[in-house]
């Protein structure tokens, strides 16, 4: 069974007025823009070289990445998708909801220390280049107010979902 969308080779007669040759080509050019972007997305998310890394980390989540995951799966959350442990080019994040670009991080007692800090600046820094938002809550807020930290990521999709996404 072949693709739903088959790609035909561009043939131009030599009759055909220059506007819509340029339109032709216009239509092409676009073609490749989206083959572009595609194969960009696919590298960037969910790399395969970190399938076995991201499966590991949802068999182990911490308590409070599966009690926040409750609230997100299945699109609980104002009908928007949540992916647990996605890839974003080399980082694995806990929670990504792609149609809003929003990332949510869980934060335990690994991420006190200054190493562990510069690590999450500089995973920061780069998932902001890319135009995600990024949120961080610690463990402790999820166990005693998880009801606020639903509420801020709600606030954060409706803020998200209006903004334009970075070119």
């Amino acid at each position: 069974m072949g693709s739903r969308f088959t790609r035909r080779p561009l043939e131009l007669p030599l009759e055909l007025p220059l506007a819509l040759w340029l339109f032709s080509a216009a239509g092409l050019a676009s073609n490749l823009l989206h083959a572009c972007l595609m194969k960009r997305r696919q590298l960037l998310h969910n790399a395969s070289e970190l399938t076995d890394a991201r499966r590991e980390l949802r068999r182990n989540a911490t308590r409070a990445e599966a009690v926040l995951w409750a609230c997100l799966r299945k699109s609980q959350l104002d009908g928007k998708k949540f992916r647990r442990q996605h890839s974003i080019g080399p980082y694995i994040v806990d929670f990504y909801c792609p149609e809003c670009r929003v990332v949510v991080e869980l934060d335990g007692e690994a991420h006190a220390n200054p190493l562990a800090q510069e690590r999450d600046a500089k995973r920061s820094e780069f998932l902001t280049r890319l135009g995600v938002t990024i949120l961080r809550f610690d463990n402790d807020q999820v166990f005693k107010n998880r009801e606020r930290v639903v509420e801020a990521i709600r606030a954060s999709l409706k803020t998200s979902a209006t903004e334009p996404p970075l070119a």
